[in-house]
């Protein structure tokens, strides 16, 4: 990657601009004091953009359109021209215009952050439908940026006040979640969990709870074995490594409140996680990929197509996601500054930001 700017410049791709991405980056970036943590670079059409202003009825300050992210001003919302292909929005609809224009806004964000012009992403929702074409073959956002930056191990880790979860498998059939499951994946994905709450959450020795596949975590095998053939050996062989507990039965966990004792939580599949998170957290949470080289978030919803245009959707989420993305950044600064100079930073606290920003 090329070199790194001193200010961090935070990468926006607004998703499909059918949706309420454009109307929640554009809330987010109407308040001044959000721009005292980054500079933006919104990579998006100037026309598109100009036209959904219009649409949403946003009075836009301290706007900056430019060509090229290295010609981002701080204080400033840069708007980065992707490119200059034309056509009709249709608010609250899925259309083939924007999917692919969702897909190369992706693809110059991240190569932008390999040239060094910014440092981090945050995604605003696509429309996993539009979006499939020869450039995107993926079932989201993570497999995506995942293969782009050749990283075989990562981790979609939910966060929020709540808690943090982590996903062994993903945006998978429930059909084929159990033989999926093995041994290797679990341990890979522990330590991942494991080095993430440590590096970008600043959490030494973090508590790990790990979650049953079965009902009743498998109920000492009359409801599955998995549990005793796979993740009780495996968890027995982390806790040489790490403070590692369970497996428990998910709806005891949560129903009890127990994920409260925990750090970190690191689930077998998507709705697993995904259910308890977003009754938890849906206004707050924020989607992480763990793992990879940058930092990227994004708000722990969709495209809302029902939403789009009708000042009804939350920002609460991508404002999150957003603040999430400085916050991780500076914890991994911090993080890898003290390991160097352990006598000089001893203690390291987490830093918050906090808007209070009000919903749309």
């Amino acid at each position: 990657m090329g070199e790194i700017n001193k200010r961090l410049r935070l990468g926006i791709t607004p998703g499909d601009l059918n949706g309420v991405g454009p109307e929640i980056i554009f809330f987010c970036y109407q308040t001044n004091e959000i721009f005292n943590h980054h500079t933006p670079v919104l990579y998006l059409n100037h026309y598109h953009f100009k036209e959904l202003i219009k649409l949403h009825q946003f009075e836009m300050e301290n706007i900056h359109l430019i060509e090229h992210a290295k010609e981002a001003k701080d204080g400033k919302l840069n708007v980065c021209r992707v490119n200059d292909k034309k056509f009709d929005l249709e608010i609250g609809k899925s259309t083939k215009e924007t999917g692919n224009f969702a897909v190369a806004a992706l693809k110059q964000s991240i190569q932008d952050v390999m040239d060094g012009h910014i440092q981090n992403i945050v995604t605003a929702p696509i429309d996993k439908h539009s979006v499939q074409n020869t450039d995107f073959d993926f079932r989201g956002h993570t497999e995506f940026f995942a293969k782009k930056f050749e990283i075989e191990t990562y981790m979609m880790l939910m966060v929020s006040d709540e808690m943090k979860i982590g996903m062994v498998t993903t945006h998978i059939p429930v059909n084929q979640i159990s033989e999926s499951i093995n041994a290797d994946l679990i341990i890979s994905k522990a330590q991942m969990l494991k080095q993430s709450l440590e590096e970008d959450f600043l959490i030494k020795n973090p508590k790990i709870a790990v979650l049953g596949l079965n009902p009743h975590s498998g109920d000492n095998g009359l409801i599955g074995k998995e549990e005793q053939e796979v993740l009780i050996p495996v968890i027995d062989q982390l806790q040489n490594d790490m403070h590692i507990f369970g497996p428990y039965g998910s709806d005891g966990f949560f129903g009890s409140k127990n994920y409260k004792n925990f750090d970190g939580i690191l689930a077998m599949y998507h709705d697993q996680a995904l259910i308890p998170f977003k009754l938890a957290s849906f206004e707050t949470g924020v989607n992480y990929t763990a793992g990879l080289p940058i930092v990227r978030t994004s708000p722990d919803h969709g495209v809302a197509f029902d939403l789009a245009g009708k000042k009804k959707a939350d920002a609460g989420s991508f404002i999150h996601a957003v603040f999430l993305a400085n916050t991780i950044h500076h914890n991994r600064l911090n993080y890898f500054e003290s390991a160097k100079n352990p006598l000089q930073k001893s203690d390291l606290k987490s830093e918050k930001f906090n808007l209070g920003l009000p919903r749309i």
